[in-house]
């Protein structure tokens, strides 16, 4: 596999990258601050302090007037300043740890012909990855070579024991004798015992728990398991009833 392909398997499947992570600009969590519903109270209240303060005052007074609604917009904008900095702090941090994780997604692929080491954000349908202990599995594959090969799929299944995972010809195999030992109609012992047949499949957002192997990438970006889950959170939040009155 030398990549020449890589643009028409793009156009073809997608791909796995993911933008990195931005955060948030400073003027923008500024001008979130002041969208609050007491600063605008406030700026309101300041504006009209001014205007009014300015109309009524005396000749001699009228050149300090100001200064009292005026001091009202300083507080406002010192409360809008402060709280968007440390915002922004916590943002550009967050960012930066972000940044760091992701350094660590990294996977053993077969490329012209050498093993190299590739970030999950370049990853093609049709990789070779090798599977080792302790790997997040970036994308959802077929086994084709295994070696005491088992994988957690609680965070994707909820199944708390751990999956063993072989090739299609042995999970085939297991599965023809787990149904030669169950009797004919014994449907809730067949069901039962349904989790102690292998699956030659590997689901991205899943973690191999031990052993070791190898296995063709199938589905990447938003085909994956995982891009699925993730494509259905990204949703506008709906306001509540109480939210609406509120309002």
């Amino acid at each position: 596999m030398t990549g020449e392909d890589f643009p028409l398997r793009t156009e073809q499947f997608g791909n796995n990258y993911r933008p990195p992570l931005k955060a948030k600009t400073w003027i923008s969590l500024f001008c979130g601050a002041l969208d609050d519903f007491m600063l605008k109270v406030l700026m309101v209240a300041a504006a009209v302090s001014i205007t009014f303060d300015m109309i009524l005052a005396d000749p001699h007074e009228r050149s300090h007037a100001w200064i009292e609604g005026f001091a009202i917009l300083v507080a406002v904008m010192c409360v809008a300043t402060v709280g968007s900095f440390v915002d922004w702090k916590k943002e550009v941090q967050f960012v930066i740890s972000r940044a760091k994780s992701d350094e660590k997604n990294i996977c053993r692929v077969l490329r012209n012909g050498k093993v190299e080491t590739i970030h999950h954000n370049f990853l093609h349908v049709g990789d070779v990855i090798n599977i080792e202990y302790g790997m997040a599995n970036p994308v959802d594959g077929i086994v084709f070579q295994a070696a005491s090969l088992t994988c957690d799929e609680a965070a994707m299944t909820g199944e708390s024991d751990e999956m063993k995972k072989e090739t299609q010809y042995f999970c085939k195999l297991r599965r023809d004798e787990k149904n030669a030992e169950n009797p004919k109609g014994d449907e809730h012992n067949k069901m039962h015992r349904a989790h102690e047949i292998s699956s030659p499949l590997i689901l991205s957002g899943t973690s191999i728990a031990g052993g070791e192997g190898k296995m063709v990438c199938l589905m990447v970006g938003a085909d994956s398991c995982i891009g699925q889950i993730i494509s259905k959170l990204i949703v506008a939040p709906e306001v509540t009833p109480l939210q609406s009155k509120l309002e």
